[in-house]
């Protein structure tokens, strides 16, 4: 189980560093500029990196738990 919980929190390190590159490239353009239609696609990317960012954190959390729990899962 805990192995499994590392593979999870490695695939949201992925995810969130190519969320983070996605948005890098937004934030060159000035979003003052953006279009109606890329402004929210711009607002989105931004609530989409913290969100994978606090499942990261809590991933590693639960895992740390785990780790201190008797059982299988160590």
């Amino acid at each position: 189980m805990g192995q499994m919980m590392g593979q999870m929190q490695q695939q949201m390190g992925q995810m969130t560093a190519t969320l983070r590159a996605m948005r890098a490239q937004l934030d060159r353009i000035n979003p003052d500029l953006l279009t109606a239609q890329e402004r929210p696609m711009y607002e989105y990317l931004k609530l989409m990196q913290v969100q994978m960012e606090t499942m990261r954190g809590w991933m590693g959390n639960a895992q740390g738990v785990m780790r201190q729990m008797p059982g299988p899962w160590r």
